[in-house]
């Protein structure tokens, strides 16, 4: 866990920063990934790539209820993402 810590503290605010680990599994998600460069992280002894998370711009299209259409950045949370 404290690895994650050390990742996420690379990170601006308003940033979720990860490592190529994530972002290899997260493969055809639907996110977008920005790499940020290798970084020298406490208590790892080789510098790891990371990348900047950020969901892609959906198409233009309402939502299911018919809100946000038009949106650019609109999204629709996936039964497992609401608990569902």
């Amino acid at each position: 866990m404290h690895i994650a810590a050390r990742v996420l503290a690379q990170a601006g605010a308003g940033e979720i920063w990860c490592s190529r680990t994530v972002k290899d599994l997260v493969a055809g998600s639907g996110f977008a990934f920005t790499d940020r460069g290798a970084h020298r992280l406490k208590g790892v002894p080789e510098p790891w790539q990371l990348f900047a998370w950020s969901w892609r711009r959906a198409r233009r299209s309402p939502n299911r209820d018919g809100a946000g259409a038009g949106c650019s950045v609109c999204w629709r949370p996936s039964a497992t993402l609401r608990g569902a």
